[in-house]
């Protein structure tokens, strides 16, 4: 058996396509500029950190002139600023400029340095507080390439963009193979169909309503071939059948119109020959009634549909009655009949006149293919299912390949079951039809020990009382 995988439907596709177009782009972007933009923060020059040890180490010299005719040359030289106050909040030195607050070096990746706050303490009193400004002296300057530089200003938007167009032209691939080729392939299958054109090839689909869709034209394809196919066959049954009415038809009449002009030319110029001209002419009458009368129950069964008339039927005395009949023809080829049955009380509801003419056609073909001093035996069982009623004769049996053709109609073994023994080859087929019409079966073997014929009806218990 073929495994089917799971499809998904439109909507959980669109849903995953704009995901693919939306938040993929924005976190490889994310992740590749991670990866390649320099870290903006820029270390600081020694000279600065030493110069600032030494200013909040001697806090308490930050009021001497001395000390701040000393500190002030390093300042300047390494560009830093400060005001320094005491706790009281009085300024006692400053080398501070507010021009050079706005300061905008071109050969660092950052703008500006804020001016950082230090609280400097004597046990836990502020013994002051001294504000410091990192200018563009006290940096290290990092130098980058003109390519870098343009990377790190405009590359995350390349890098979206770029994979923004690779998502989009994969998307527009899968929606193209997935989608709209298959329905292109749809449109041009429904067309083909309505010009009786039935092989197509049709795209499978990861969406799950397309191949649905898909599936359902397949489907419709091949049934719209097995009826084109059934009602070809049908028709060449149909004229083979009437064919061979006609021919049977025409057998008999030609028989009789032969017996007749016999008669009327004086031919049978004796009254016993024309005794037995006229024997003849009612035989074959009787053989175009039967025919007749087979061709209009067949009509009834296959054409018109009749359904049963239910009644209640003693299964056992029913069939008493029918072999009662049947036993004066037996006589005359000195057949024995008789019954075996396991069931004498058994109450079923079917048409009694459609279930008289099945018997009535088994037990005809049985009598025609059991020798002379043969037997026929009617055999009525039970099972939890259904009742059986089964014929069998001592014949010559059924040849294997006939079998499967046996319930065809107007069908005729190669053997002796053929139009030497009578019958225009619509009684079985009837039969059948009559029981599978009350909702059982029939069907047809050889016995095992003696190798003659067996047909077995089954009618369900289940349209019993």
């Amino acid at each position: 058996m073929k495994i089917r995988s799971k499809k998904l439907s439109i909507k959980k596709w669109l849903f995953i396509l704009l995901f693919c177009v939306s938040f993929i782009p924005i976190f490889l972007t994310f992740i590749i500029s991670k990866s390649l933009v320099e870290d903006p923060k820029v270390p600081i020059n020694n000279n600065y950190l030493n110069v600032r040890d030494e200013i909040l180490n001697n806090v308490s010299k930050w009021s001497e002139p001395e000390w701040q005719k000393e500190i002030k040359p390093k300042l300047d030289r390494y560009g830093i600023q400060v005001r320094l106050f005491n706790s009281a909040n009085k300024e006692l030195f400053s080398n501070f400029s507010y021009s050079d607050m706005n300061e905008q070096p071109s050969n660092t990746n950052i703008k500006t340095r804020p001016v950082e706050e230090h609280l400097v303490f004597k046990g836990s009193k502020i013994a002051g507080i001294a504000y410091i400004h990192v200018t563009q002296s006290s940096i290290i300057t990092v130098h980058n390439s003109k390519l870098k530089e343009w990377f790190n200003e405009y590359g995350g938007l390349v890098i979206w963009l770029t994979f923004s167009l690779i998502m989009l032209i994969f998307c527009t691939w899968f929606i193209n193979k997935a989608l709209l080729h298959p329905l292109k392939k749809l449109a041009e299958a429904t067309k083909s169909i309505s010009m009786g054109m039935l092989n197509i090839d049709l795209p499978k689909s990861p969406i799950q309503e397309i191949e649905r869709v898909s599936t359902a034209f397949r489907i419709m394809s091949q049934k719209l071939d097995d009826s084109i196919k059934q009602q070809v066959k049908m028709e060449e049954e149909r004229k083979l059948f009437i064919s061979s009415i006609i021919h049977d038809l025409r057998t008999p009449l030609f028989s009789i119109r032969g017996y007749l002009e016999g008669i009327q030319k004086g031919i049978a110029d004796t009254p016993e020959k024309i005794a037995k001209y006229i024997e003849v002419c009612q035989r074959k009458a009787n053989v175009l009634d039967t025919l007749i009368s087979d061709l209009f129950i067949f009509t009834k069964l296959e054409h018109l549909e009749q359904e049963p008339n239910f009644e209640k039927i003693n299964i056992y005395k029913f069939l008493n009655n029918i072999i009662k009949e049947f036993k004066l023809e037996a006589e005359k080829k000195k057949i024995k009949v008789e019954i075996v049955s396991s069931v004498t009380n058994h109450v079923i509801f079917a048409d009694e006149h459609l279930l008289t003419r099945a018997i009535d056609n088994l037990l005809n073909n049985a009598l025609r293919h059991t020798p002379n001093d043969g037997k026929i035996t009617i055999s009525l069982n039970e099972t939890d299912e259904h009742i059986e009623i089964s014929v069998i004769d001592t014949g010559e049996g059924i040849n294997p390949k006939d079998l499967p053709y046996l319930f065809t109609p107007l069908y005729r073994g190669e053997g002796s079951r053929n139009r030497k023994t009578g019958g225009a080859g619509l009684g079985l087929t009837i039969a059948k039809k009559i029981f599978l019409a009350h909702g059982g079966d029939l069907r047809a073997g050889n016995h095992i020990s003696h190798g003659g014929a067996v047909f077995t009806a089954f009618l369900p218990k289940e349209n019993s009382k």
